[in-house]
Formats: C-alpha cells, structure tokens, sequence
C-alpha cells in the first residue's frame, strides 16, 4: 500500500537533511518541502513558529523504520510523522514502489 507521509520540521535545513537522509536510505522514493506559519499549544503556552512540511511517498511496510528514522534525527520532543493511505495514477504508484527499498 502506497502511502503519503507528512514531517513536520522547525528550520529549512532540518527538512533537507531529514529529506535526503529518507531518500538516500531508500526509505521514500522523494520528497516535497513546503513552508508555513504553525499555531499550536505547548507546555501550556500557544505557540507561532514557522515550520517546514516535507511531503513523500513510500509503502505501509517502512512505517516503522521512517518513523524510527526521523524521531532520531528529528529537534522537536513530538515532531509530526502522518501516513496517509493514498490512490493515485498506477504509473505513479509504480515509480514508488520501484524507488524504495522495501526488503
């Protein structure tokens, strides 16, 4: 199953490094970065901070090692790690079942 994966990460050069960390290792088969304001509560405060999305694709069976992956490298006690089930053209879905390392 093809999914979605969503990082959150505090500063541009956290996002790249988890990025190719992620690609290199063939845990996604690539990735998107995009940036925007965060609100959100924290030790009893809110919040406002702006943070960098990383948007990439892999398969339901490197859950566990993306998410032991960017917990490990990652500057913030709780980053976001979403997986989202996606459907997609096949042509699509087969470039990244092709791309990662799934073994």
């Amino acid at each position: 199953m093809v999914y979605k994966v969503r990082i959150s990460a505090g500063s541009k050069d956290e996002a790249k490094k988890i990025s190719d960390e992620l690609i290199e290792e063939e845990l996604v088969a690539g990735t998107l970065i995009t940036s925007g304001e965060s609100r959100y509560h924290w030790e009893g405060e809110i919040e406002h901070q702006k943070y960098y999305n990383i948007q990439a694709y892999s398969l339901g069976e490197l859950k566990q090692e993306i998410t032991e992956k960017v917990e490990s490298t990652h500057s913030d006690d709780v980053p976001i790690i979403e997986y989202i089930d996606i459907e997609g053209n096949q042509k699509f879905l087969d470039w990244v079942k092709e791309s990662v390392n799934s073994e």
